[in-house]
């Protein structure tokens, strides 16, 4: 039974492993998967009880999940360069129509987008774009 050990965790952290590749979602069944690998490898080496192998398999699996995971999301998901919602912002554009709280119409790159600006802006003033949701910009006067 004890030769068994290893190879039960080796089946549980490739099951954990593939169910994160075939499962979208949080990033997390990965760092799980890891720590019953590492248990593979441990209980291979090492006899070990049972409740120790769950207590090291928690504590691995954490500390893959709170060391590795924000450097694992930023190499699986790089920021693109050329990211639509980066390119607006600190551009100029043109206010078209009065821009208040409510909607108001800008140009920038010829083409016309819905903007709002926490202060007035008449029509003809130069902006700076401050930030973006969706389709619309944030718009400031630039002074």
């Amino acid at each position: 039974m004890l030769a068994q050990v290893p190879i039960l965790w080796f089946i549980a952290g490739m099951i954990l492993i593939m169910l994160e590749i075939s499962v979208p979602g949080g990033f997390i069944m990965l760092f799980f998967g890891l720590g019953a690998l590492t248990l593979s490898v441990l209980t291979f080496f090492i006899d070990m009880g049972w409740m120790f192998q769950i207590a090291l398999f928690l504590v691995s699996s954490l500390m893959y999940l709170f060391l590795l995971r924000e450097n694992a999301q930023r190499f699986l998901n790089p920021q693109i360069k050329e990211d639509p919602e980066n390119e607006f912002i600190g551009k100029t554009a043109k206010a078209l129509t009065p821009i208040s709280d409510m909607e108001g119409k800008v140009e920038f790159k010829g083409t016309q987008w819905t903007a709002l600006s926490k202060e007035p802006i008449p029509p003809g003033t130069e902006v700076e774009i401050v930030g973006q949701e969706s389709i619309t910009l944030f718009v400031k006067p630039i002074n």
